[in-house]
């Protein structure tokens, strides 16, 4: 049953619900240690994220979870769970930087790559335990998800692209996209050291994700037009969230 080939048959034997407590219960300790409280900030979020996921092929809404965690990078969970910290929420230099975040982590959702490497990984541990709400069982722990993250770069330029289409699709500028991966693009090139007292499994998401030049080449050829993804209140509002 951890076959490659049975990745998709398996996932689909799993109801939508029990991905999203899936979700839930990889949030809930990520939310314990602290979360961002603006409420302008998180209501602005939350409509743009709205605006974007609604030409998605999603089962469950986006769900937006701002914490106190020194982490650089979006942590996209089962279930439309996106995380999102501190660090990363201060380094966007732009309205269209937030929109294209949220719209590459939409894509990760939507794609579930990380939820069906578990499954096909874990085989009929990681189904068993989603089937009958064990979502803590060691199979569908934080650490494990987070080894399957997508790395391969093919998967990446596909979401990349589905991230542009949504963009498109909301009448946002796709060169948001552009500008948030060179954004961390930039970053990762800083030196970084992991932040005392984060937890071991997350010291990945506190380094900014490099990007090869392909992936950036392709990018840089997005379209320019498109409205401005939040008004300026909302974009002061997202920016004054974690304080």
């Amino acid at each position: 049953m951890s076959l490659p080939g049975m990745a998709e048959r398996l996932e689909s034997l799993v109801p939508t619900s029990r991905e999203a407590d899936w979700g839930e219960a990889l949030v809930a300790p990520l939310e314990a240690v602290g979360v961002c409280t603006g409420l302008p900030g998180r209501i602005a979020l939350d409509r743009l994220a709205r605006r974007l996921a609604a030409p998605a092929a999603l089962p469950w809404p986006m769900r937006l979870h701002m914490v106190r965690l020194p982490l650089m990078q979006p942590l996209v969970l089962p279930g439309g769970h996106v995380v999102l910290g501190e660090a990363l929420l201060r380094s966007l230099r732009s309205p269209d930087e937030v929109a294209g975040l949220l719209a590459l982590a939409l894509a990760e959702s939507e794609a579930r790559v990380s939820s069906r490497a578990v499954i096909r990984t874990q085989g009929a541990r990681a189904v068993l335990g989603l089937m009958i709400g064990h979502v803590e069982a060691r199979p569908l722990g934080l650490g494990v998800y987070l080894r399957e993250r997508v790395a391969d770069p093919a998967a990446r330029l596909t979401m990349d692209a589905r991230a542009l289409a949504l963009l498109g699709a909301a009448g946002l500028r796709e060169r948001g996209l552009t500008l948030y991966v060179e954004n961390q693009n930039d970053a990762a090139e800083l030196p970084f050291a992991r932040p005392p007292g984060l937890a071991p499994v997350l010291a990945p998401l506190a380094v900014p994700e490099a990007s090869p030049p392909e992936r950036l080449r392709r990018l840089r050829v997005a379209p320019r037009g498109g409205d401005v993804a939040l008004e300026p209140a909302d974009w002061t509002a997202v920016r004054l969230l974690c304080q």
